[in-house]
């Protein structure tokens, strides 16, 4: 996973590189993604692991690099899948932008 962090990494270039290859990223500019590729991260997440919590205010996105991940929701005291997520998608996002709670983890 990537995600927008407060410090940019040394290596801005391959990280550049790596978004280009997304079908989300084909179409933005140069300039603006070398902007949003200079705070970008790599961020292992072992299986299981949440990556935010229902109900945080969204600091970063992630867009997936490998594997998949899974939205889900708490109602009604259960935990209920609400999408998946795969190679080249991004989670998280709307929160991010908006700044409003996140609806699933």
């Amino acid at each position: 996973m990537s995600t927008l962090d407060k410090e940019p990494p040394s290596d801005s270039q391959a990280a550049f590189s790596d978004l280009r290859v997304f079908r989300v990223f084909q179409h933005v500019p140069d300039d603006q993604l070398e902007q949003l590729a200079a705070f970008t991260k790599e961020q292992l997440i072992a299986r299981g692991q949440v990556i935010y919590d229902e109900g945080e205010t969204g600091e970063d996105f992630y867009v997936v690099v490998s594997g998949v991940t899974e939205d889900y929701c708490t109602a009604l005291g259960r935990r209920q899948t609400t999408s998946r997520s795969r190679v080249g998608q991004i989670l998280g996002e709307a929160s991010f932008l908006d700044g409003r709670p996140r609806p699933t983890a």
